[in-house]
This record gives structure tokens, C-alpha cells and sequence, in this order.
């Protein structure tokens, strides 16, 4: 609702507007079926069995996971592209687009980082030219951004194995939830979120105010920075989301 507030006011009305539909398509995602016993394993012994279901378990979580990163991330883009003109990769762009914008603290940012670089510290090249640069400048926004678009490349060009389950059967301490796949993931959502937060806080004006989406009108970058501090509250009655670690709807 945020976001499209921002494009009902704003002269890139279309980019805003993309930002805010990509988020929703991430939301909108509820319950994801995969079947991977594709040959029939399962039917011939129990052992087979038992690890095609938490493979599948694990496997429609993973899936689910990587969908809402994947809008996640092109809402991120859509909002790069509303905020910076001109052309050249967009995960650049934006941590480029972040160095020269973002100030003041925005809460949990550097916390945030610091569980998604702890999930990712073999798959991240700390050694790169970009994040060298970044971290001389103490840009913890510009770390994380340098940090996602190498985590979003190599997801989406065959640099990340598909997860397999540790254990499965009898006695079996191995949780899909506790799988490192899917909390990297996880974190790296939430990591991204912030950021998308921190880019729409910088790009509104001192003294706008939002009222459509909050209980009373109140100042438009308070309530972005703080958006992830809330509390939300579920009703009893309404059924959890079956993708565990998957969802992000209360990332506080």
C-alpha cells in the first residue's frame, strides 16, 4: 500500500507501480505442491519412502523460497529503475544507487547482514572488486547490496546446487525448516526487503505523509523505517502458511 501511494504521486508512476505488484505476487503465494518421485521409488520400500517425503517437503519449500526472492528481488529492480535513470546491470545499478543515497540508520539493518553473510560465508567473494569498495567506504547498505547481487546471480544462473535432505527415517533429528538452504534464503528476503525499505525511505520527501495504510496519518520515512519493527497480529481462524520459513508477511 506504501508503494502505491508512491506511484499514485510520483512522475515514474509505471516503475512504483511495478514495485508494488511484484511485492504482491510474492505475498500472494500461499501453498506450493511438488512431486519428486518422479520414478515411483516410494512405492518399492519403505527407506525410499521416507526420504522422497522430506525430499518433497524440502523441495516445495525451496521452490517457495526462491519464488518470493526471485519477485522480491524485481520489485527491488522496478524501484532502482523509478529512483536512477540509465542502463547497465541492475543489481550494479542499485548498489551503486545505495552508496550515493541512503543515510541515517535504518533498525536491523546490520544485523540482518550479519545472519545472511553467517548462512552464505563460502558462496560470498568477499574478495571482489566491488565489495572491497563498499566495505572501504563503511557502507553496511552497500555491503548487502553488493552481497545480494552475488547471491541473485548465482541463484539464477546455475551457481547453487539443489538442496538434498540431510537425513530422513526413524530417529531422524534432520528439519527441513532448520535447513540452511531455506534460512539463507530467509534471511536474504529479509535482507532485501530492508534494503527496497531503505531506497522508498530516501526517495520520499520531508514531511509526506501516508494515510491510506496505517491507523492515522503519520510521517511517511518513520513508518518505512520501522515497518519491519511491527508486530502483526493473525486471527485465530485464519490458516498458516505451509511454506514454512518461506513466508515474510512479519519479518520483524
Amino acid at each position: 500500500m506504501a508503494v502505491r501511494e508512491m506511484s499514485d504521486s510520483s512522475s515514474r508512476g509505471e516503475e512504483w507501480t511495478g514495485v508494488a505488484e511484484n511485492l504482491a505476487l510474492a505475498c500472494s503465494l500461499t501453498d506450493l505442491f511438488a512431486d519428486t518421485d518422479l520414478d515411483g521409488a516410494s512405492l518399492m520400500c519403505s527407506p525410499a519412502a521416507d526420504y522422497e517425503s522430506v525430499n518433497g517437503e524440502l523441495t516445495e519449500k525451496y521452490l517457495a523460497s526462491t519464488i518470493v526472492f526471485t519477485f522480491v528481488w524485481t520489485a527491488y529492480e522496478c524501484a532502482v529503475d523509478a529512483i536512477a535513470s540509465g542502463g547497465g546491470g541492475k543489481g550494479a545499478k542499485g548498489r551503486n544507487l545505495i552508496i550515493r543515497v541512503a543515510d541515517g540508520h535504518m533498525p536491523h539493518m546490520r544485523e540482518c547482514l550479519m545472519r545472511a553473510l553467517e548462512l552464505d560465508q563460502a558462496g560470498t567473494d568477499f574478495r571482489h572488486v566491488e565489495m572491497l569498495r563498499v566495505a572501504r567506504l563503511g557502507s553496511i547498505p552497500g555491503v548487502a547490496a553488493e552481497y545480494l547481487r552475488q547471491f541473485r546471480n548465482r541463484l539464477i544462473h546455475g551457481g547453487m546446487a539443489r538442496p538434498e535432505p540431510k537425513d530422513w527415517g526413524a530417529g531422524s533429528k534432520y528439519s527441513v525448516n532448520d535447513d540452511v538452504n531455506l534460512r539463507r534464503l530467509h534471511a536474504n528476503t529479509r535482507l532485501l526487503l530492508l534494503i527496497l525499505q531503505l531506497l522508498v525511505r530516501n526517495f520520499l520527501k520531508d514531511g509526506q505523509t501516508f494515510e491510506i495504510w496505517v491507523e492515522s496519518p503519520c510521517s511517511a520515512k518513520l513508518a518505512m523505517e520501522r515497518l519491519h519493527c511491527t508486530e502483526y497480529e493473525v486471527a485465530e481462524t485464519e490458516p498458516e502458511l505451509d511454506l514454512g520459513i518461506a513466508s515474510f508477511t512479519a519479518y520483524q
